[in-house]
């Protein structure tokens, strides 16, 4: 297992090293990056500031950088995204 951890920001990746045998899930400790930038709050502000941001947080902004992100890495590895917005059809039928 490998962990990776930005202090400052808190976040937390983990990951195993086999190939596509990854957690695929960020997280993000705000009561930590709460008290990393104001390190000075007593308990009781840094749980309300944190409990606050994680209530009224808007994800949409992450969701469009893992976009971003997707065609990136896509073009960097040669994966083709063209006509790839669409689900893939699997037939139930089988040949005889």
């Amino acid at each position: 297992m490998i962990t990776l951890t930005n202090p400052k920001l808190s976040f937390l990746i983990s990951m195993t090293k086999e190939l596509f045998n990854f957690d695929y899930n960020l997280n993000v400790d705000v009561l930590s990056a709460v008290e990393d930038f104001y390190p000075g709050l007593n308990d009781n502000q840094v749980q309300t500031i944190a409990s606050e941001i994680v209530r009224n947080f808007d994800y949409s902004f992450v969701y469009t950088q893992i976009q971003e992100e997707v065609e990136y890495y896509a073009k960097e590895e040669g994966i083709e995204l063209i006509d790839k917005d669409v689900p893939h059809e699997v037939s139930h039928l089988t040949a005889i």
